[in-house]
């Protein structure tokens, strides 16, 4: 069993930070938030729908490969992601 309490009650002693969590994963929010949308508005308009998923979709592929490019250690594999 893992013990996650800690004898430290200094201020690192918190596990989870809101603000450092939002700023870390918000390219995935807005994915989210534009998704959202796109089914909100798919389920009210059919007809122009296709031309936002056709913009979107590109969008969502460059918002992943960008906050993985900072996590490839080996500079020569930064084009890997795409």
């Amino acid at each position: 069993m893992v013990d996650y309490e800690s004898d430290d009650d200094g201020p690192k002693a918190s596990r989870f930070s809101l603000r450092a969590f939002l700023f870390r994963d918000w390219p995935y929010f807005a994915m989210l938030a534009l998704a959202l949308f796109g089914v909100a508005r798919t389920s009210i308009a059919r007809g122009a729908v296709t031309n936002y998923w056709i913009v979107v979709a590109p969008f969502f592929a460059v918002i992943c490969v960008i906050t993985r490019w900072r996590h490839v250690a080996v500079k020569e594999r930064h084009w890997q992601p795409i």
